[in-house]
């Protein structure tokens, strides 16, 4: 949390795509979006909360990191702070340059575009 208020204050645009918490129609017993608002209030924080039928018990589930289109990291490990500092995890990759991190990018604005997930 530091490192990403760090970063605000130098001016880095910080967007988010969270899991809802189970109060709100999501799937974890934690309100991380609320959590995220105190710790990291520069962020803009978006969610996947009106699903289609089909994907009514759809989960936020991606763990990828992107930095201006051209930097990914994407990861099957939990970005959680057990995770990050206590927890067994693997799953790493950090792609740098090529179409891949520009890919990830433009499919990310594009879900929020097509309103398939929207800012809370």
């Amino acid at each position: 949390m530091k490192a990403l208020n760090e970063a605000s204050n130098r001016g880095v645009s910080i967007s988010m795509l969270l899991e809802s918490s189970m109060g709100h129609g999501g799937s974890i017993n934690i309100d991380i979006i609320g959590k995220m608002r105190t710790l990291v209030p520069p962020a803009q924080l978006f969610a996947w909360q009106d699903k289609t039928e089909l994907f009514i018990d759809g989960r936020m589930y991606a763990k990828v990191a992107i930095a201006d289109g051209v930097v990914c990291f994407i990861t099957g490990a939990n970005l959680t702070g057990h995770a990050m500092e206590k927890n067994m995890e693997a799953g790493v990759l950090l792609i740098s340059g090529g179409r891949i991190p520009q890919l990830l990018d433009q499919h990310l604005c594009s879900l929020i575009d097509t309103k398939v997930i929207s800012p809370v």
